[in-house]
């Protein structure tokens, strides 16, 4: 006699692929986080895991019930944004500042290359 229902396995942390296959193995069906976005496999990049899951391990659920699975986008390490050569390449950049010598008790900034009014 079959079980009414099936546990829901525990696949965060499990790359997209393998997570897929525990899930199918288990009786449910991979569904994407939002079921009016985009598929799973056009959320996910090659090396994409498993961030979370609906609904939860371990509890019992109907054959062939939906797991939603969220990933990462595979890239493994936050990635710093394309940027063109640095500026100097273009014979643009930032000066050194020397900072002047003030008066502690000033009450005004001391003057910089100004003709006496």
């Amino acid at each position: 006699m079959q079980m009414p229902g099936v546990p829901v396995p525990d696949v965060v942390g499990l790359p997209l692929e393998a997570a897929r296959s525990v899930v199918v193995s288990s009786e449910l069906l991979v569904a994407a986080p939002d079921p009016d976005g985009p598929p799973l496999d056009a959320l996910a990049g090659p090396a994409a895991v498993v961030t979370a899951q609906d609904p939860a391990p371990g509890g019992i659920v109907e054959r062939e019930s939906a797991v939603r699975l969220w990933v990462d986008s595979g890239g493994g390490a936050v990635r710093e944004p394309l940027t063109p050569a640095p500026l100097e390449h273009d014979g643009l950049g930032l000066d050194p500042v020397t900072r002047a010598d003030t008066d502690p008790d000033a009450t005004e900034p001391p003057a910089l290359d100004r003709a006496p009014a």
